[in-house]
């Protein structure tokens, strides 16, 4: 299932624990569910904003997940900059994909930001 609505407001982190909980799945599409396109467009994916269905993956929440690691300067900028590439085959195509991309990067991040 993709959300196809991250953003700050949609991702909560409890006080015990911290765990991530993403809320409003309104906008929440898997192959069954293809009639509501809504998101925000300050986070969506070029293939949302153009309603290209055929186009949404993984990759599509990535993009979102970049504008929000961007917003809050939470990675490194390579990492960031594939996850809003333009078209969804040059983003990272898993989560699982895209977390080692930060921990390859997370060093060069760390020194960087003391």
């Amino acid at each position: 299932m993709l959300h196809l609505d991250l953003k700050p407001h949609n991702i909560l982190i409890t006080n015990k624990g911290h765990h991530v909980k993403l809320i409003d799945l309104g906008f929440g599409w898997s192959e069954s569910y293809l009639h509501d396109l809504g998101f925000t467009r300050d986070y969506c994916a070029p293939e949302q904003q153009a309603a290209k269905t055929e186009l949404f993956s993984p990759a599509t929440d990535i993009f979102a997940l970049g504008k929000i690691m961007q917003q809050f300067g939470l990675t490194n900028e390579a990492v960031i900059q594939r996850c809003l590439k333009e078209d969804p085959v040059d983003r990272s195509q898993s989560i699982g994909e895209l977390q080692k991309a930060i921990k390859r990067h997370s060093k060069c991040y760390c020194q960087q930001s003391y």
